[in-house]
Parts: structure tokens; sequence; C-alpha cells
């Protein structure tokens, strides 16, 4: 795909595309962290990030390749490195929280978490800057992306872990440089980034590649009504058609593509008698009637949403994607 220069051809086409806004926000009751509530659902899932396409988390920094990667030292001195933790490379919890919860903002009533006077969005739909301490939890109401990954003064019960490597896959990619996008008015709802073919550049990034490409990925939740684990589970691609996530670095340039696999959902029947157990109570289930909860509940899961996200997110995707300006 040829690119456009300056002043000069056609514009290349965007990567991305928007989600439509949701027309109300649904808000309920906080139940809090002081106890765990029989009649929600607390438990464990666990699995595989696979690489689909080469993936690559900044550490922040430039890295002398010498030190991080010396198998490539013959092709670059210097190289952007994966971010680590003990010496393995990592997916941070915090990056597939964001992804996760990006997906679950998009496709529930929920509010719109980031915002400004430039980007227009409707003050309904403005996220709250936090709770209020001074009433207990039950008199916060919150959007269902709120209560469920959290605000400021309020920890979501939704956590994840960092993310380790299986394996020691790796690739010297050159990736294309890239820039913050222009203002260019209101918005036109929640935007996400097309998978596709990736561009290449001149960047040296320290990345994992599509083959033998693993991450062992942990979400623990706490005080989840059986919608919300649905939608979650949705969010993590188990929902049809299964949707494919992007993290990390050179979304633009269709890098970060991943299939979260579920290996195991797990729920504990009794939480507070586990701590007086050798053994506990946890238990294996599936998850497709937690899937099926969210689907049918009225209104929980925005279908218009949720097939517009779908389109965005089709995997697999032979398109080209752009290696410059667009």
């Amino acid at each position: 795909m040829s690119q456009r220069r300056y002043n000069q051809g056609p514009a290349a086409p965007k990567p991305f595309d928007y989600v439509p806004f949701a027309s109300r926000v649904e808000r309920g009751s906080l139940t809090g962290h002081h106890r765990y509530d029989p009649n929600l659902l607390t438990g464990t899932l666990h699995g595989e990030i696979v690489v689909l396409t080469p993936l690559h988390i900044a550490s922040g920094g430039i890295e002398l390749t010498e030190r991080v990667a010396p198998q490539f030292v013959r092709h670059t001195p210097l190289i952007k490195a994966f971010v680590r933790s003990g010496g393995v490379r990592v997916v941070p919890g915090s990056t597939l929280k964001g992804a996760v919860r990006s997906v679950v903002e998009a496709i529930t009533p929920s509010t719109v978490g980031i915002v400004d006077r430039r980007t227009g969005v409707p003050q309904a739909l403005e996220g709250p800057r936090g709770i209020d301490k001074k009433k207990p939890p039950t008199n916060n109401r919150l959007s269902p992306a709120d209560r469920m990954f959290g605000v400021m003064d309020y920890l979501g019960p939704v956590q994840f872990s960092d993310a380790p490597q299986i394996g020691e896959a790796v690739a010297l990619v050159e990736q294309p440089s890239l820039f913050a996008p222009r203002a260019q008015g209101p918005v036109k709802g929640r935007k996400f980034y097309k998978h596709g073919r990736p561009a290449t550049g001149n960047v040296p990034t320290e990345s994992v590649p599509p083959t033998d490409g693993r991450f062992a990925w942990r979400c623990d939740f706490s005080n989840l009504s059986a919608a919300e684990l649905g939608v979650l589970l949705i969010a993590l691609g188990q929902g049809e058609p299964p949707l494919h996530l992007k993290i990390g670095g050179g979304k633009p340039a269709c890098y970060g593509s991943v299939r979260m696999q579920l290996a195991e959902l797990r729920l504990r029947g009794d939480v507070v008698g586990d701590y007086l157990s050798w053994e506990g109570t946890e238990t294996v289930v599936e998850p497709e009637q937690y899937v099926r909860a969210a689907m049918d509940q009225a209104g929980f899961v925005l279908r218009p949403q949720w097939q517009k996200l779908s389109e965005i997110l089709q995997w697999p995707n032979d398109r080209d994607c752009p290696s410059s300006a667009y």
C-alpha cells in the first residue's frame, strides 16, 4: 500500500475505527471489600496469551543491545527493550487490565473514564472522579466497568497479575516511528485499532514473535455477579465471535495482536470457610453459563456496540497497516 507524502496523494486508510458511545449509563451499588458476599462470585481465571503479531511492551528506555539481547548486537547497538520482572519478560498486569477494561467499557452502559473539554463526550457519560469515602460502599453507585475495575479511591474487584513469558522466544523487529494523533474535535466514540499485516520501519525493538510467543496470565476476582463475570469472559475472548485484543506498542502498525486463551475458571464456594480449611473449596466450572448470563441480562451487553467491536477486532485480517502518516 502506498503511503501519503506531505501534501501529495490521498491519505492512507485509517488503522482504527470507533465504537459508538452508549446512549445511557447504568449505575449500581458497590459491594465493597469488607466482606465476601455469598450470593456473588469469587475465584480465579488463568490461561495463556498467544502472540499473533510481534509483541513489544516497552521498558521505558533505550538499552544497550549487548545487555538485554546480545544475539542482536551485530544488527544494532541500541534497542528498545521489552519490560522485565526478575529478569523475565512480562506483560504487566496493568497492561492487561487496561485492555480488558476498554472492551468492557465499550460494550456495557459504562462511563467514559478519560475526558476533557475537547473530546465532546456527553456530560452524562463522564466518569466519576472517585467515590465518596464518607459514605458506605452501598451508597456509592458506579457503572459496570467502574464497579469491576475501580475508580479513584476504590480498588476494583478484578485484578490481573503480571504475565511472565513462557519460553525464551525473541525477535528483533523494526517498527515504524509513531507520532501523537492530532486533536480533531469531538470524538465519534471509543477508539480501537484493527488487526492486520504489520508494517516495517527503522526503530529496533526487542519483541516476542508469533512463533512460540506465549505468556501465562492470571486474573483474580471477587464479589462479581454472574453477568459481570460473563462480560469479563467476553472481553477475554470467550464470546462468539471471540475478541482478539491488542496490547503493547505499535498498535497502529498492527503489532501486539494476541489471543487470550483460557485454561481454567475456578470459583470458591465458601470463601470464609476456606480460611479454616486445609484444602479449600475451589471448583472448576465451565465459562459458557456466565457468558450466557451476561448476554441474557437485558441491557447489560449493548448489542450494537458489541457487533461493531467484533467487526473492528476481526481476526484474521489481511489488511496492510500504515508505516507513515495516515
